[in-house]
């Protein structure tokens, strides 16, 4: 399970994530980012409370970063998971 929280500021969006990114709520997560994308607005995912990621969770981090959207807070395990050198 996931838990998304959205904070808005005068500096854009962010998405506070908290538990498993995988399954059902990787999808989730595509499409809050989709809508604030879309907005205009500038955003932020809060990695600091993930504990898990599957693959498919893994890759939309991965494309997000390409859309310069910001990752924060990602432990050292999920930042290795996320770089493009490590994968594979």
């Amino acid at each position: 399970m996931l838990r998304i929280s959205k904070l808005n500021s005068t500096g854009g969006t962010t998405l506070l994530l908290e538990g498993k990114l995988s399954g059902v709520w990787v999808e989730e997560l595509r499409r809050l980012c989709e809508t604030t994308l879309a907005e205009g607005q500038p955003l932020t995912i809060d990695c600091g409370s993930v504990s898990f990621s599957d693959l498919q969770g893994q890759e939309l981090m991965r494309e997000l970063l390409t859309r310069n959207v910001s990752l924060t807070n990602c432990s050292p395990f999920l930042a290795f998971q996320l770089n493009p050198e490590s994968a594979g």
